[in-house]
């Protein structure tokens, strides 16, 4: 075997070593997408599960306003109620009224 003939083996080792470095490489940066693509995805996950809680509280806050609008009504209610009561309790007044006066002689 000849210098030459060694030098370009030698060479073949180098580039081969260069190579398996390259794969190396190649590989921890393929592992470093998976880690991260995976990171994403749990990421990904949680904002969803946060959106999902807000929208719960949205629905929550819309359950009360309607809550609060139905008390709002149910007292109007009340007061209307209210209100007749002592209309018919003016009217049962001046009833009373009319006949005491009708009653005189």
């Amino acid at each position: 075997m000849t210098f030459t003939s060694k030098t370009s083996v030698a060479n073949d080792i180098a580039n081969g070593t260069s190579m398996a470095n390259d794969i190396a490489d190649g590989t921890s940066m393929a592992n470093d997408i998976t880690s991260k693509t995976s990171v994403a995805a749990s990421t990904i996950n949680r904002i969803n599960m946060a959106n999902d809680i807000i929208s719960g509280i949205a629905n929550g806050t819309s359950m009360a306003d309607d809550l609060t609008n139905t008390s709002s009504m149910l007292n109007d209610i009340i007061d209307d109620i209210r209100n007749g009561t002592s209309t018919a309790n003016d009217i049962t007044s001046d009833t009373s009224t009319a006949n005491d006066v009708t009653a005189r002689p």
